[in-house]
C-alpha cells in the first residue's frame, strides 16, 4: 500500500516538473517576443531614467510657461474696466 502511494506521488511530482518546464519555456519565449531579458532590462532602466529626467525637465518648463500665462491673464483682468 505504501509502495503504491509512493509511486503515485513520484508520478505526480514528475508530472508537475514537466508542467513547470513547459510553463518556463512559454515564459521564456514570450520574453523573447517582447524583447524582455536580463541584458535589455539594464539598458531599459538607464533609458527609463533618461526619459524620466527629460519628463521632469519638460514639466518644469511647462509649469514656468503656465505661470507666465496666468500672470498675463491676471494683468489683462486688471486692465478690463468693470461696469
Amino acid at each position: 500500500m505504501i509502495m503504491q502511494e509512493n509511486m503515485l506521488l513520484v508520478y505526480e511530482i514528475n508530472s508537475l516538473r514537466r508542467e513547470l518546464k513547459v510553463t518556463r519555456d512559454k515564459i521564456s519565449s514570450y520574453e523573447v517576443m517582447l524583447g524582455i531579458n536580463q541584458a535589455t532590462q539594464m539598458s531599459d532602466a538607464a533609458e527609463m531614467r533618461f526619459k524620466l529626467q527629460h519628463a521632469i525637465e519638460d514639466r518644469d518648463e511647462i509649469d514656468i510657461a503656465h505661470e507666465k500665462e496666468i500672470e498675463v491673464h491676471r494683468h489683462m483682468c486688471y486692465l478690463v474696466p468693470y461696469g
